[in-house]
């Protein structure tokens, strides 16, 4: 008879340098830094999803500084953050390769986002 494990077949691929390199692929990372904020925060995660982008946030209050280490060590495209101002949430966004900062109003996210995420 002939056997051959999981283990064994990995080992082979591995050897073949046939293994494909793995890694995580986030298009974006919603930041909670205000917790009033959250529940429109995870309202415009779901709208971001529902475009077909891959999009994270953290489910327990962490400091900005944190989620942003997260980010980075996720390599995401972009983080995005809401904001208070004069009665208003605007979304203030990163876009972590070049550094390069933008704000947009919630209506015109969507867009801006598939612009912005276009090969």
């Amino acid at each position: 008879g002939f056997g051959m494990g999981d283990v064994v077949l990995g080992d082979l691929l591995k050897e073949k340098n046939l293994l494909p390199t793995l890694g995580a692929h986030i298009d974006v990372i919603v930041l909670i830094e205000d917790e009033s904020l959250r529940g429109q925060s995870l309202a415009l995660v779901q709208q971001i999803r529902d475009l077909g982008i891959t999009t994270e946030y953290s489910l327990t209050p962490l400091k900005g500084d944190k989620q942003f280490k997260r980010a980075l060590e996720l390599r995401a495209h972009f983080t995005l953050r809401l904001q208070q101002r004069d009665g208003k949430v605007v979304v203030l966004g990163k876009e972590l390769k070049t550094q390069e900062q933008f704000e947009s109003g919630l209506e015109g996210l969507p867009g801006l986002l598939r612009e912005k995420l276009r090969p």
